[in-house]
């Protein structure tokens, strides 16, 4: 299989370069999940493995314009896509030596805007890692003081029955607010972003009790999975009680492993055993769940397609060594492989958006597109997860 994943990354990379020459990426925003930061991203990964002069001389051109944009067109304050993931972006390329940049001149001007952003979105239900405020927490984890004032700020608005806590949340267009329990947008992403809170100066104690609190109402939530497919629902049995959707999707932003990533992270960092013990039990009985539309698979990318699956068991083969998770990353690497022929696509590669949302549309970015995918494979052809370290960028610490 690894002739045929490297000629996938290669083909992946033809387009992106022949695509950023052609000035086709040239209305993407600045994020590192979507927009520019994340292809930049992959560039530099791919430059690395498999150097190019040619496609290093297109890069040093399309830096120069990002940079241009990045210092004069700022929208969005958002990790996702907008200037908190761009500066993420930038400081895991400059750290790993990929790109030599220093962006402190803009982090210093932006960081009481970006930080009164997160303070609003937690105190305002929009604690949302993508879109709100936990992507900035998570950006300034070595700035204590403000931290703290997050950790407050999420204690004071979390709802505490017994030894669970739990926080309203929007849940999505035309859904209102209610409990979410996943990776990308709820109380999971709660627990993985807190638990990489451990600097010195952190209020260890109150952050010990938001986690737990988090990990026991995400607990409370489990189901039967001899009965319904699934360890976990998508949000929360109590959004709807009189009907209760107990189905999830396979992938990385919703459903049991990002559940079960949250728990694992959880458990190490406060020594929590049974959570530790859960997320195992949750990522082996989810390892046979290998159907694509049943599973809610139609695509192929990081966020909830073939290769977000692929990217949760090679982070978690990581972690444990545990031979059924790179088998099963290997069985997902092959359908992301199997997948990228669509003919309108690009590499092949298409996201799905539903039929209501204008059915398949080309993405370029980490999340959805097809640089994310582009770095699953180049991550799948070294097998060193210990070295991945853009998986952070997805919560995977």
């Amino acid at each position: 299989m690894k002739t045929q994943i490297e000629h996938k990354i290669r083909e992946i990379a033809d387009v992106l370069f022949r695509d950023m020459e052609a000035g086709r990426l040239d209305a993407e925003g600045v994020g590192v999940l979507a927009g520019k930061t994340g292809v930049i991203v992959f560039c530099e990964h791919f430059l690395r493995a498999f150097p190019d002069p040619a496609k290093e001389a297109v890069l040093e051109r399309f830096l120069e314009n990002y940079f241009e944009q990045l210092t004069s067109e700022v929208g969005m304050l958002t990790y996702c896509g907008g200037l908190t993931g761009a500066l993420e972006g930038l400081r895991y390329l400059g750290c790993r030596g990929l790109l030599e940049v220093d962006c402190s001149d803009v982090e210093n001007h932006y960081r009481e805007v970006l930080q009164n952003f997160a303070m609003q979105g937690i105190l305002s239900e929009n604690y949302d890692y993508l879109h709100g405020g936990l992507g900035v927490v998570a950006y300034y984890l070595d700035d204590t003081p403000f931290v703290n004032r997050a950790l407050e700020a999420l204690e004071r608005t979390a709802e505490k029955t017994g030894t669970a806590w739990k926080w309203v949340s929007s849940l999505g267009t035309d859904r209102g607010t209610g409990y979410n329990i996943c990776l990308s947008h709820g109380m999971s992403s709660i627990v993985s972003v807190l638990s990489r809170a451990d600097g010195a100066g952190i209020d260890r104690a109150r952050r010990d009790r938001i986690v737990t609190g988090a990990c026991e109402y995400i607990l409370s939530q489990e189901i039967d999975p001899q009965r319904y497919g699934n360890f976990f629902p998508g949000q929360s049995l109590e959004n709807d009680p009189e009907h209760p959707v107990y189905f999830s999707r396979l992938g990385w932003c919703y459903g049991d492993l990002g559940v079960a990533a949250a728990l694992w992270q959880a458990g190490r960092v406060l020594r929590n055993d049974r959570w530790c013990a859960k997320a195992l039990e949750v990522l082996r009985g989810t390892s046979r769940r290998r159907e694509l539309a049943p599973n809610g698979i139609f695509d192929a990318g990081l966020c909830h397609g073939a290769a977000s699956v692929a990217l949760m068991y090679h982070y978690m083969y990581g972690q444990t060594g545990e031979t059924l998770f790179a088998e099963t990353r290997d069985y997902w690497i092959g359908e992301t492989l199997r997948m990228g022929r669509l003919e309108e696509g690009l590499a092949g590669y298409g996201a799905w958006h539903g039929e209501e949302y204008g059915g398949w549309k080309r993405e370029y970015g980490l999340l959805e597109g097809i640089a994310g995918i582009g770095l699953m494979l180049l991550a799948a052809l070294a097998n060193d997860p210990k070295s991945d370290q853009w998986m952070r960028f997805f919560m995977l610490h």
